[in-house]
Protein backbone atom coordinates (compact mmCIF):
# COMPACT_ATOMS: atom_id res chain seq x y z
CA UNK A 1 0.00 0.00 0.00
CA UNK A 2 1.36 3.41 -0.94
CA UNK A 3 0.67 6.33 1.41
CA UNK A 4 1.76 9.96 1.39
CA UNK A 5 4.05 11.14 4.17
CA UNK A 6 4.85 14.81 4.75
CA UNK A 7 7.89 15.63 6.86
CA UNK A 8 7.20 18.09 9.70
CA UNK A 9 10.74 19.42 9.38
CA UNK A 10 11.02 20.00 5.63
CA UNK A 11 7.35 19.93 4.56
CA UNK A 12 8.33 17.66 1.67
CA UNK A 13 5.84 14.95 0.71
CA UNK A 14 6.88 11.50 -0.44
CA UNK A 15 5.22 8.17 -1.17
CA UNK A 16 5.91 5.51 1.47
CA UNK A 17 5.26 1.81 0.92
CA UNK A 18 3.34 0.32 3.86
CA UNK A 19 2.89 -3.43 4.39
CA UNK A 20 -0.62 -4.41 3.23
CA UNK A 21 -1.37 -6.43 6.39
CA UNK A 22 -0.23 -3.55 8.61
CA UNK A 23 -2.49 -1.19 6.69
CA UNK A 24 -5.53 -3.50 6.85
CA UNK A 25 -5.19 -4.14 10.60
CA UNK A 26 -4.71 -0.43 11.29
CA UNK A 27 -7.71 0.51 9.12
CA UNK A 28 -9.95 -2.01 10.90
CA UNK A 29 -8.92 -0.67 14.32
CA UNK A 30 -9.40 2.92 13.16
CA UNK A 31 -12.92 2.16 11.94
CA UNK A 32 -13.80 0.46 15.23
CA UNK A 33 -12.12 2.78 17.76
CA UNK A 34 -11.01 5.98 16.04
CA UNK A 35 -13.18 8.87 17.15
CA UNK A 36 -10.88 11.87 17.36
CA UNK A 37 -9.56 14.16 14.65
CA UNK A 38 -9.49 13.19 11.00
CA UNK A 39 -10.64 9.62 10.40
CA UNK A 40 -7.44 8.64 8.65
CA UNK A 41 -4.25 6.81 9.49
CA UNK A 42 -1.10 8.83 10.08
CA UNK A 43 2.39 7.61 9.18
CA UNK A 44 4.78 8.04 12.12
CA UNK A 45 8.18 9.71 11.74
CA UNK A 46 9.90 6.31 11.55
CA UNK A 47 8.02 5.77 8.24
CA UNK A 48 7.26 2.18 9.31
CA UNK A 49 4.32 2.47 11.71
CA UNK A 50 0.82 3.93 11.55
CA UNK A 51 -1.18 5.69 14.25
CA UNK A 52 -4.52 7.31 15.05
CA UNK A 53 -6.13 9.00 18.05
CA UNK A 54 -8.88 7.93 20.45
CA UNK A 55 -10.76 10.17 22.87
CA UNK A 56 -12.04 7.93 25.73
CA UNK A 57 -15.46 9.42 26.42
CA UNK A 58 -17.05 6.99 28.91
CA UNK A 59 -20.53 7.76 27.59
CA UNK A 60 -20.10 11.52 27.91
CA UNK A 61 -21.27 13.96 25.24
CA UNK A 62 -18.80 16.48 23.92
CA UNK A 63 -20.45 19.87 24.26
CA UNK A 64 -17.99 21.93 22.29
CA UNK A 65 -15.07 21.76 19.91
CA UNK A 66 -12.80 22.94 22.73
CA UNK A 67 -13.70 19.90 24.82
CA UNK A 68 -12.87 17.62 21.88
CA UNK A 69 -9.54 19.39 21.37
CA UNK A 70 -8.39 18.94 24.97
CA UNK A 71 -9.62 15.35 25.24
CA UNK A 72 -12.32 16.14 27.80
CA UNK A 73 -11.06 16.11 30.46
CA UNK A 74 -7.73 14.43 29.69
CA UNK A 75 -8.57 11.17 27.98
CA UNK A 76 -6.81 11.43 24.63
CA UNK A 77 -4.76 8.41 23.54
CA UNK A 78 -2.57 7.65 20.52
CA UNK A 79 -2.71 4.12 19.14
CA UNK A 80 0.42 3.08 17.22
CA UNK A 81 0.49 -0.04 15.06
CA UNK A 82 3.85 -1.42 13.93
CA UNK A 83 5.06 -4.65 12.44
CA UNK A 84 7.40 -6.61 14.73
Amino acid sequence: MEMKYTSEETFKTEEISINDDLYEISKELLEKYGNYGPRELIIRNDKKSLCFAINKLDGKTLESKTQREIGWPDNLFRVTIEKI
